[in-house]
C-alpha cells in the first residue's frame, strides 16, 4: 500500500467529499492494495489554472533541490553554479526518489512505499527518514477564510502524509494565482496538530489515527479468499459516506509474476 492511499483512509473523516477507491489480494497472510482511483492529471475536470497551479509545485520542487549535497560541491563556483542552473532547469516529473518503510498502526503491521523529495543532508545509513523533507504548495494566506481553509484541509494532509512515513520537516511555499513564489515557511510535523488545536472544529490526529486503524481492520475481516487472481474493491462513497468491500472475482494478478514467484515457492 503507498502512502498516498493511506493518507486517503486517514484524512477521510474530514473530507467526505473525496471518494476513493482501492484494490486488494491476499496472498499466504499478506494483504497488498493497489490504488484504483483516478489520479488528479487523469480527471476530467481538471482546469487549465488548476494545471498551471499542479506545475507550479513540481516547479518549486525542482527550485529547492540540487542532485548532490552542497558540502560535496567543493570546488570553486561549483555551488554557485549547480544552484543558478536551477532556474533554467526543465521539471522532470518522471524523476521520483521511493522510500520503503515499514511501520504500525494499532496491531496492524503495514509497509508501505513514499515518494520522498528532498532530504537535509548526505544520507545517513540508519533511519535516513528522520532527515527527509516533504516540500509543499499553497496560495498566499490573506484573508482569514484562506487561513482557516489551509489549516482544515491542507495542514491535514501535510501532517498525515508526514506522519505516515515518519518524515520529521515540511516546507511551504506560498504562491499568487500567477504561481509566483512569495514566501517560504517551514512546519515541523509534530507541531502540525498543536497549530490547529485552538479551533474545535478542525480535524484532531487521533481520530484519523482510530479511523484508519477501523479501516484496516474491516480490509483484513472482509479480504479472507487467499490467492493473488482473487481481488477486492475497498471503496469510499462520498454520496453514502460509506465504505464498502465486495469481491470482484478472478482477476489478472496486479503484483508482478517475479515478486509472486518469490513469495509463494517453499521455504
Amino acid at each position: 500500500m503507498y502512502r498516498g492511499m493511506l493518507t486517503r483512509i486517514f484524512v477521510t473523516p474530514y473530507s467526505t467529499r473525496d471518494s476513493w477507491a482501492m484494490n486488494a489480494t491476499k496472498v499466504g497472510t499478506t494483504i497488498y492494495v493497489e490504488d484504483a482511483s483516478k489520479s488528479v492529471e487523469d480527471r476530467e475536470d481538471r482546469t487549465e489554472f488548476h494545471l498551471k497551479m499542479v506545475y507550479s509545485g513540481y516547479r518549486f520542487e525542482t527550485m529547492c533541490v540540487l542532485d548532490q549535497p552542497p558540502q560535496q560541491l567543493k570546488r570553486d563556483g561549483q555551488l554557485d553554479s549547480a544552484l543558478l542552473s536551477r532556474a533554467n532547469s526543465v521539471v522532470d516529473t518522471n524523476r521520483e526518489y521511493c522510500s520503503v518503510f515499514k511501520t504500525r498502526l494499532g496491531n496492524h503491521s503495514i509497509i508501505s512505499g513514499a515518494e520522498v523529495d528532498c532530504i537535509d543532508q548526505e544520507k545517513p545509513s540508519t533511519a535516513p527518514n528522520r532527515v527527509y523533507r516533504e516540500l509543499k504548495t499553497s496560495g498566499i494566506l490573506d484573508n482569514q477564510r484562506k487561513v482557516e481553509s489551509f489549516e482544515r484541509h491542507k495542514l491535514l494532509k501535510f501532517w498525515a502524509q508526514s506522519f505516515i512515513a515518519g518524515i520529521p520537516m515540511v516546507t511551504v511555499g506560498f504562491r499568487d494565482n500567477d504561481g509566483i513564489l512569495r514566501s517560504v515557511e517551514d512546519f515541523r510535523t509534530q507541531d502540525i496538530p498543536r497549530l490547529v488545536k485552538h479551533n474545535q472544529s478542525m480535524w484532531q490526529p487521533n481520530v484519523c489515527m482510530n479511523f484508519a486503524d477501523q479501516v484496516l481492520q474491516f480490509v483484513k475481516d472482509c479480504v479472507v479468499d487467499e490467492g493473488p487472481e482473487m481481488q477486492f474493491r475497498i471503496a469510499f462513497d462520498s454520496g453514502s459516506q460509506e465504505i464498502q468491500i465486495s469481491p470482484l472475482g478472478r482477476l489478472e494478478p496486479f503484483l508482478t509474476r517475479e515478486y509472486l514467484a518469490l513469495v509463494t515457492q517453499p521455504l
